[in-house]
Order: C-alpha cells, then structure tokens, then sequence
C-alpha cells in the first residue's frame, strides 16, 4: 500500500473539515498502519498529521472523530518499531509540549 501511493492519497483529506470524511479517514489510516511499522513510522513523523489528530483528539462535536483520533494516535506508537532517542518522537513531543 505504500508502494502505492495510497498514504499520499489519503492524506489529502487532512484538510477536510466534514466529521464524517474525518471518520473515515483516521479509520483508514489506523487500517493502514495495523502491523506495518514502516507505515507507522512514516505516519508518525508526519507533523501535519500529528498537529491534526491533537486537534481532533478534543472533538467534542463529533464522538466518532474524537475516538478514533486517540485510537489512531495510539495505534502509531504501539506499531512504530523505531528505536527513539531518550528525547523521543519528535513530532510527537512537539504536539504535547
């Protein structure tokens, strides 16, 4: 799927501002990523990715966009198979700071 270009696909739709695109798009990655490291290691360093799951981690108007915005960043770390400087991921450190 990689190979594919299906990732660079997909991602285009960061930019939607429609709940259920949103729904869908997360549950997509979280697909993609399942058991594929270098997957979640490509999705995981991707700032604009990770600027966009923080945001709707806190989506109140939408329970599905919220739920699988945690699950899909849960998802990156649990499948990542990168070895981390004790500074960690940084995209990931840059969003919770």
């Amino acid at each position: 799927m990689l190979s594919a270009g299906v990732t660079e696909a997909v991602l285009k739709f960061l930019k939607s501002e429609m709940p259920p695109v949103q729904f869908k798009l997360l549950g997509t990655l979280r697909m993609l990523i399942d058991a594929q490291a270098e997957a979640a290691e490509q999705l995981g360093t991707n700032v604009k990715l990770v600027e966009r799951l923080v945001e709707w981690c806190e989506a109140k108007d939408h329970a599905g966009v919220m739920g699988e915005s945690n699950r899909l960043l849960s998802a990156l770390i649990r499948h990542s198979k990168s070895k981390v400087s004790p500074g960690g991921n940084r995209s990931f450190i840059y969003e919770i700071d």
